[in-house]
């Protein structure tokens, strides 16, 4: 296996993810959150879990009541299988949310407040592996990482800090996932100055 070319390919892969353009890449991803089980409303598996009596010396079956039934489990609370990437999502978007919370508890001008904010940039940033999950995780992983670019280049005010602590517990907390949902989440991050168009700005500025 060649090391060199795959990170090669993975670190071209990441340019096109980061491109404010629309290319294949993103294209793709689109197309695989389209035809998800979740974007097509399909049930997730449930599996009835039974208990069987056996006679202990001859380790045969007994079949007069051998079938116990002990639970009704979801796929992904067995074997992580069914739902286990928008499960993992959820619990990524609690992670950020108690991180945010922390460095609210922190002085605004002081190094370590800088320096929390940096990793929890980073943080937002490894949320790309979630796109493609969804429709509904694409957009969210679309928007924070827009809210990332955005601040770059300049502090991150404690505002915007505060918004999304309460951008993050409202879809933590929402029943359901949809496009009404993303669009109240975008507009908790806006009441603090945050702008879906970030990018747009810094190509502006680059060019």
């Amino acid at each position: 296996m060649n090391h060199q070319l795959l990170a090669r390919k993975g670190t071209e892969f990441d340019q096109l993810l980061d491109s404010p353009d629309d290319n294949s890449a993103k294209q793709r991803i689109r197309e695989l959150a389209r035809l998800s089980p979740m974007a097509q409303q399909l049930p997730a598996a449930s599996y009835d879990v039974f208990t069987v009596r056996r006679n202990s010396e001859s380790d045969a079956e007994i079949f007069s009541q051998k079938n116990v039934l002990l639970g009704t489990y979801r796929g992904e609370d067995l074997y992580g299988t069914d739902g286990s990437r928008i499960v993992a999502f959820k619990s990524a978007l609690q992670g950020l949310r108690l991180r945010v919370e922390q460095i609210l508890k922190i002085d605004a001008e002081s190094v370590e407040y800088a320096h929390q904010v940096a990793l929890l940039w980073s943080d937002v940033g490894h949320l790309k592996d979630f796109l493609g999950a969804s429709p509904e995780i694409t957009e969210l992983v679309a928007e924070l990482r827009t809210a990332r670019f955005q601040f770059l280049r300049r502090d991150t005010p404690v505002a915007m800090l505060d918004s999304m602590a309460k951008a993050l517990r409202f879809v933590g907390d929402s029943p359901r996932w949809n496009a009404e949902m993303v669009d109240r989440f975008v507009e908790i991050l806006e009441e603090a100055g945050f702008d879906s168009l970030a990018i747009d700005g810094l190509r502006r500025t680059d060019a």
